[in-house]
């Protein structure tokens, strides 16, 4: 994936500015969600207050990260 690699679901306090999240579809998401780890927040088309854009919906949800190696 272009130079990413599959960090798996990584702990808070583990992610690095450049991090992407990758969520799968859930209901309600039939196209899933992405977001950049800035190095303090994530953000998608907007910042985010945690990890899970929407905490209902993805709670529970699997993810994994990717990092440029």
């Amino acid at each position: 994936m272009a130079g990413f690699q599959d960090k798996g679901p990584l702990k808070e306090g583990s992610w690095v500015a450049g991090d992407v999240v990758v969520f799968p579809k859930v209901s309600g998401h039939p196209h899933g969600h992405v977001a950049i780890y800035d190095g303090v927040h994530w953000v998608s088309d907007f910042v985010q207050p945690t990890i899970l854009a929407n905490r209902h919906d993805y709670k529970g949800s699997s993810y994994i990260v990717y990092r440029k190696d």
